[in-house]
């Protein structure tokens, strides 16, 4: 697959999601990403590692497995002070 085919192929699927909080997981995850490129983290992971990341994404697409971020933030309110 050619790097234009890709880029085109990854506009398409944007286009299709309506939903607003993967969109912006999306475009997290790519600014993230493109601000660290010098050190791809990916690519430093094991294949059980990134498999692993990709089972937890698709998990995420279900919102009965999403923890509210008010929760998550009250469970770790000492260590996010820090």
């Amino acid at each position: 697959m050619t790097t234009q085919s890709i880029k085109k192929e990854f506009h398409e699927l944007i286009d299709k999601i309506d939903n607003k909080l993967l969109l912006e997981r999306f475009y997290r995850a790519m600014s993230y990403s493109h601000k660290n490129s010098k050190f791809d983290l990916w690519d430093s992971l094991t294949d059980s590692q990134r498999q692993e990341i990709m089972d937890a994404f698709e998990e995420s697409n279900d919102e009965e497995n999403l923890i509210n971020y008010e929760d998550v933030k009250a469970k770790h309110k000492e260590w996010l002070s820090k």
